[in-house]
């Protein structure tokens, strides 16, 4: 209102409580938009979890199996993460694996990328010409992201990692 006292004091307690569940709906809202987030993202590198992966999985092991598409499958696992983390502590652990995330992200499609364990990573690779073109695409992958050293509180880290692949 544009004046003051323009609402006794019924419609000002009703309006208090009316602000008061508008309140509690957008803590809601944003809680509920937070637990959704979770149950399929990474909360430290924001890429889908295990669960979202294996849904994603699902479906393209479903399109493969039609003839649509060919599909690899390579599950990624870093090396001496274990001694960086247990040495220079789980902070540093942290952000090495946003930043390998954002290197597999840069070198991937994103919606292909999981990090499905603690140091564990899962990529869907589109096989186009067969197991030599996934090769490639793997060591391209490697290559993007692991061939600069990481920063890291200021300290320089190389880091390496393994890679199983399915086709």
């Amino acid at each position: 209102a544009g004046e003051t006292e323009f609402f006794d004091k019924q419609e000002m307690k009703l309006l208090h409580e009316l602000a008061g569940d508008i309140g509690f709906a957008l803590d809601h809202i944003r809680t509920s938009a937070r637990l959704d987030f979770l149950a399929y993202y990474d909360p430290h590198t924001g890429l889908a979890n295990a669960t979202l992966f294996h849904e994603r999985l699902g479906q393209r092991v479903q399109d493969s199996t039609q003839g649509q598409v060919k599909l690899a499958l390579a599950l990624m696992d870093l090396e001496r993460f274990k001694i960086i983390n247990d040495t220079l502590g789980r902070q540093t652990g942290d952000a090495l694996l946003k930043q390998v995330a954002q290197r597999l992200g840069n070198a991937a499609d994103r919606a292909n990328i999981a990090r499905v364990g603690g140091d564990h990573f899962a990529i869907l690779v589109p096989c186009l010409d067969g197991p030599s073109d996934v090769a490639r695409t793997v060591e391209r992958i490697w290559r993007e992201c692991f061939e600069q050293p990481f920063r890291t509180s200021g300290n320089e880290q190389r880091i390496s990692a393994k890679f199983g692949i399915a086709l």
